[in-house]
């Protein structure tokens, strides 16, 4: 039987969502919800005649601003962080949207490592139009961090390369003092957009070894990150593309 569907309709159906549900007992940093994708109408809409019909039409528009990203590859590299709640994160959204997510991450491993890996070429091969970096937790206490920069630099390049954008999230912070890496990520990653983690969200509860973000820690992260992901999209721009210029209101805190 052929079934007539109204714009709100198709979106939680496109998204696998249900926007009467409101019993989930889980912790709120797990849930995905629609406002995760699509923004809510705006408010003075409550105050309109016709509130339903214009909240209606405004879900249907910012579904037909994702139509591009449909069938669209995002990569994402990175360490032991990556399978550390993020990625089983940020899956579920990306898929929504109808987006191919492949992850290849490995541990332990290392900008150096990836730089010169056969396996970033392979999954460069399958001409991503986002690419998600999530290296640097291995090297947050090195030494000497600027030896890595060129290491950033080519992964960098090599992403640029194959015309992808590229968002290079930094590390939460798992020491007390912040570590001189991540200024040498975000010196570095160039043209990637790097999302400093440790500035758009606090308080990131890990697991015992107090290291790697635990189930609760792991979602509010990938929260943060999808917030300022979402933000940044551009969708006048090619299928991922990202704003460049800083907006503090895109800022994320305490999810």
């Amino acid at each position: 039987m052929r079934r007539n569907h109204t714009p709100s309709s198709y979106a939680c159906a496109a998204f696998g969502l249900c926007l009467a549900c409101k019993t989930d007992a889980r912790p709120a940093v797990t849930l995905l919800d629609a406002a995760s994708i699509v923004p809510a109408a705006p408010s003075n809409a409550a105050m309109s005649v016709n509130s339903e019909k214009s909240a209606d039409a405004h879900v249907a528009a910012r579904v037909a601003s994702f139509e591009s990203l449909k069938n669209t590859v995002v990569v994402h590299i990175g360490d032991s962080f990556t399978h550390a709640h993020f990625q089983q994160n940020l899956g579920p959204r990306l898929r929504a949207l109808g987006a191919k997510y492949h992850v290849s991450a490995k541990t332990p491993s290392y900008t150096t490592s990836w730089s010169a890996d056969p396996e970033l070429a392979r999954v460069l091969g399958m001409r991503p139009k986002l690419v998600i970096v999530s290296l640097g937790a291995n090297e947050m206490d090195h030494k000497t961090p600027p030896a890595h920069a060129f290491a950033i630099r080519t992964i960098a390049k090599k992403i640029a390369a194959v015309g992808a954008t590229c968002a290079w999230v930094s590390p939460p912070s798992w020491k007390k003092e912040r570590a001189n890496f991540l200024d040498v990520i975000k010196d570095n990653c160039a043209p990637c957009i790097n999302f400093e983690s440790d500035a758009r969200v606090t308080d990131i509860e890990r697991t015992s070894d107090g290291i790697h973000p635990n189930e609760r820690g792991g979602a509010k992260w990938a929260t943060a990150f999808w917030d300022w992901l979402m933000a940044r999209r551009d969708p006048d721009a090619e299928p991922w593309g990202l704003k460049g210029d800083v907006d503090s209101g895109d800022l994320v805190r305490d999810r």
